[in-house]
């Protein structure tokens, strides 16, 4: 099942990094005059099949992943409960219950979800920044450098992961302080009635609470400013695509030769006005977001 999911993560990171070859055959023929449609159908139906393979590989692989996860969590958690079982009261009160509890359930979930995880995304990401590397090397040396500014980005990233790893460890150890205060609760809950401890309880639970929450919340802040900052870090500037507020010919040739890079923006709309083309749509579709489309026929000397 392990190598299966091996074949199905290779197979998803061969199709993802062939649709753009594609793309760029189809954005080739449209711009090329006497393309005929069915050579730009030809490519945008391989187009098609490679992103609807990706997707099926993906399905695969999300199966695969969580059966193993399911079934080496099942083993996991049996086995640990029949460790358990054979301690004694000595050992038990050595480990405390309550950590003992927290080991048998939240840190098995851990477990089962970094397995999910780690087949869907911690080895797919390796293979695909090597094979894309490996695709653009020969390529202009924009790319490059785009990619190498992507890879110290990740390196970042993984550096402040790893200051924030015993944070993460922390975090087991208050869940089983708030464990053990609920569990001391509900088993003497008729002695803290008896001795009206109940504020006594609550303070104590909230205590326990609290600090697991300001962990809780420092972590996932770490988490999401890394994401944030590593996609901010790897996305195109909120300008032209060609990364000049005033477009050229040359700058403009390089944005519609690469199909990675074709996004109409308000620069491009006020370009082609500017060169007496017909704007088939208003300045407000142009997002940066869609593609442009330059209908042939046209007389590009101007450009």
């Amino acid at each position: 099942m392990v190598l299966l999911s091996f074949v199905f993560i290779i197979t998803q990171v061969w199709l993802d990094l062939t649709m753009p070859e594609y793309i760029a055959e189809i954005t080739r023929l449209v711009q090329t005059s006497g393309s005929s449609m069915p050579e730009i159908l030809s490519a945008s139906g391989m187009m098609l099949l490679c992103a609807l393979g990706s997707l099926a590989a993906a399905m695969l692989t999300a199966v695969c992943s969580s059966r193993i996860a399911a079934n080496f969590s099942s083993t996991l958690r049996s086995k640990l409960f029949a460790k358990v079982e054979s301690f004694s009261m000595e050992e038990i009160g050595r480990f405390s219950t309550a950590s003992l509890i927290t080991r048998s359930t939240n840190d098995v979930t851990q477990v089962q979800m970094l397995i999910v995880l780690g087949l869907q995304m911690l080895i797919k990401a390796p293979i695909t920044a090597v094979w894309a590397i490996c695709k653009i090397s020969g390529k202009q040396w924009q790319w490059s450098l785009s990619t190498a500014s992507a890879v110290v980005v990740l390196l970042v990233v993984g550096i402040t992961l790893l200051l924030t790893f015993p944070y993460f460890k922390k975090m087991q150890i208050l869940t089983d302080d708030l464990n053990r205060v609920t569990r001391e609760n509900l088993t003497g809950i008729r002695v803290v009635r008896a001795y009206n401890a109940d504020e006594y309880q609550i303070k104590k639970f909230e205590s326990a609470n609290d600090a697991l929450t300001s962990a809780h919340l420092f972590t996932q802040r770490t988490m999401a400013f890394i994401t944030e900052s590593g996609i901010n870090a790897t996305r195109p500037a909120p300008r032209s695509r060609s990364g000049v507020s005033n477009l050229d010919r040359s700058h403009l040739s390089r944005i519609l030769e690469d199909p990675l890079y074709v996004r109409a923006d308000k620069e491009v709309y006020r370009y082609f006005l500017s060169k007496r083309y017909e704007m088939l749509d208003d300045i407000e579709a142009y997002d940066g977001i869609h593609g442009l489309f330059v209908h042939a026929g046209l007389d590009d000397s101007s450009l």
